[in-house]
């Protein structure tokens, strides 16, 4: 019996893992209400994609142009003779000794990837897996067992929200910040920073656009994405828009202001500044409503006592208080890539002053313990 269904019924991830454990071979097509897909499987892992709605950056022929392996005239050379000899493309580079077979074998593997992990984000098709297909491309990449498919797809969904909330929406293109010509390989920073952080850094002494920088670095546009967010917080790289053409940047494109955290930094001052003045204002007003109330002396169980105002008062100091700290902490995470081990730190770093360490009400230092990914930060004992 013919293994047919629908997306909304069996997710691809349930699919293939099913058609992994049966060591199937066969191909698995996808109709789409925008496309086919067509997976190829052999022994249950998959070894090839094809996929009509494959946008243009993923051409094999466009990959190997951004990756500058090869001239915009011999990619056209080489699709005349394809039209009329149905050669694969890639081959008949190699043929033509314009590419080498290992600079298109890491294209072809690219290529493989970047279109097979957006696929588990599908929900909506009609599937039918066919056993009388199952042979691969002579050039197709070595086969990938399905259960590294799914961890990595999981992996991609869970990180890029984060990915997202760092670099713009659409992501224009990127440069080096004025003054870091270089990564440094040696301390805190340089132990936060992984090979793919140094390539796609390396890949942008022009500048270049994620797509650009897939085809130069070979890396997933998910590994180029998680780097630019990596390195665009660490103050090493950042967006640029559309305008004029100043010195140093591309062409057609002006630098967003460089110094993404000299402006939070900023930001945070400003922000403790205005906390300061309401607390200010509120202590006003309770002294006040406290000499107010003196003068009209309260009764003995009236709703109305001294410590009615001050209570208000030391509520809204303590929310602010910690709100202003917190602001100060993430901030320290983002330059540091860690949380701070105490809050002294962040009198080190410059981001508060000593009297920002004090609880309002008593002058103790706040309870603070980094935990993890995250940390305490509790009023002290009174």
């Amino acid at each position: 019996m013919a293994l047919t269904g629908t997306l909304q019924d069996v997710p691809l991830d349930e699919l293939a893992s099913l058609l992994q454990q049966q060591r199937r071979n066969g191909t698995l097509e996808i109709s789409l209400p925008d496309g086919e897909v067509r997976i190829l499987f052999r022994d249950g892992m998959i070894c090839q994609v094809d996929d009509t709605r494959r946008p243009r950056g993923l051409l094999i022929g466009e990959l190997l142009i951004e990756g500058q392996l090869i001239t915009r005239l011999e990619l056209a050379n080489a699709l005349d003779e394809q039209r009329s000899s149905a050669k694969p493309l890639g081959a008949i580079l190699v043929a033509m000794g314009v590419l080498q077979i290992a600079d298109l074998a890491k294209r072809l593997d690219l290529q493989f990837r970047e279109s097979l992990f957006p696929l588990y984000g599908m929900t909506k098709g009609h599937f039918e897996f066919d056993p009388s297909i199952s042979v691969p491309r002579i050039l197709a990449p070595p086969p990938i067992p399905v259960e590294d498919v799914t961890m990595e797809a999981v992996r991609r969904i869970d990180e890029l929200p984060e990915i997202e909330s760092i670099l713009p929406s659409p992501p224009p293109p990127f440069m080096r910040v004025a003054d870091r010509s270089e990564l440094p390989r040696e301390g805190p920073l340089a132990g936060r920073l992984s090979e793919r952080e140094y390539q796609v850094f390396t890949a942008l002494a022009q500048g270049g656009t994620i797509e650009q920088l897939v085809g130069q670095t070979c890396l997933s546009s998910f590994d180029v994405k998680k780097a630019l967010a990596t390195l665009v917080k660490a103050g090493f790289v950042c967006p640029v828009q559309t305008g004029g053409t100043p010195s140093g940047s591309l062409p057609g494109v002006t630098t967003v202001p460089a110094g993404l955290l000299q402006r939070r930094r900023r930001t945070t001052r400003i922000l403790f500044q205005v906390a300061f003045t309401l607390l200010l204002a509120i202590t006003l007003v309770a002294i006040a409503q406290l000499i107010a109330l003196r003068g009209s002396h309260p009764t003995e169980g009236s709703p109305l006592s001294f410590d009615t105002p001050f209570s208000a008062m030391r509520l809204f100091q303590t929310e602010n208080h910690i709100l202003r700290l917190e602001h100060a902490i993430e901030l320290y995470r983002a330059e540091q890539g860690r949380y701070p081990a105490n809050l002294t730190a962040l009198i080190d770093d410059g981001l508060i002053e000593p009297v920002d360490l004090l609880y309002p009400s008593c002058d103790q230092d706040y309870y603070y313990r980094p935990s993890g990914e995250g940390y305490l930060l509790l009023p002290p004992k009174q």
